[in-house]
């Protein structure tokens, strides 16, 4: 799964709206919704806020793909 459906994933989980994680994190206006229409790509950085601010790891948002490629070298 790709990082915008996991940030969906998870904010929806939290019971949080897209305004209130934007609060949360301290972001501008309309991130979180173009994160989660995939029309952004976060920063790592940007990912480990987005999960602090919902209470998961940060390795729970990053793409499977990015994930698989880590199994793959250890």
């Amino acid at each position: 799964m790709e990082t915008n459906k996991k940030i969906r994933n998870a904010r929806s989980d939290a019971k949080m709206t897209q305004e209130e994680l934007e609060k949360k994190c301290g972001m501008c206006h309309s991130h979180i919704s173009a994160y989660e229409r995939g029309l952004r790509i976060p920063t790592l950085s940007t990912i480990s806020r987005i999960a602090q601010a919902l209470n998961v790891s940060p390795m729970s948002l990053l793409p499977d793909s990015f994930l698989e490629a880590d199994q793959k070298t250890k």
